[in-house]
């Protein structure tokens, strides 16, 4: 009887590929904490304090200082390539310190970025939607997303009378 060996070979392949496609180096993506919930580390600061996380978000606010350049980020879960998905709700908002300007367009708000950092502490901004204190990260690496298009909602003419799912526009 003849072994199938294509299919594991497939499923291992497809399985390298997928974790190849973080952009996120592979040596900082190892070191960070695994998987721990927005709201423990603000909650648990002090054991958290000088360890590596990944978080991502929505750019709220950029603010160029003389030594670094403080990004205001609501925080928004990440999907399996590391990208924020700010289609669920907030577990609050954190800023990232970085050295110098960040990689990217022009960071303008509402822009994706995902970042790996050691947590400093809680640092009140009062200039900014941190009044009360928010988490601080150093950024080791940071990684701007392209902005998603729209989606196309104009759909198929449907036979024989609509012009689309948009017939309305137009009359």
């Amino acid at each position: 009887m003849k072994r199938k060996t294509g299919i594991p070979v497939v499923l291992a392949a497809g399985l390298f590929l997928l974790g190849a496609c973080s952009p996120i180096s592979p040596q900082l993506r190892n070191t960070a904490e695994a998987d721990v919930p927005f709201s423990t580390l603000v909650s648990e600061l002090e054991s958290y304090k000088g360890k590596t996380v990944l978080l991502g978000g929505k750019v709220l606010a950029l603010r160029q200082e003389s030594d670094r350049t403080l990004i205001t980020v609501q925080q928004c879960p990440l999907n399996h390539e590391g990208r924020p998905h700010c289609k669920m709700d907030s577990a609050g908002i954190f800023l990232v310190s970085s050295k110098g300007r960040p990689i990217g367009h022009s960071n303008p708000p509402d822009e994706e970025i995902t970042v790996v950092g050691r947590i400093i502490g809680l640092e009140k901004d009062e200039g900014s939607y941190c009044g009360s204190g928010c988490l601080m990260i150093e950024a080791l690496e940071v990684h701007v997303w392209p902005m998603m298009p729209p989606p196309d909602l104009k759909l198929w003419p449907r036979y024989p009378f609509d012009r689309g799912a948009r017939s309305w526009e137009g009359f």
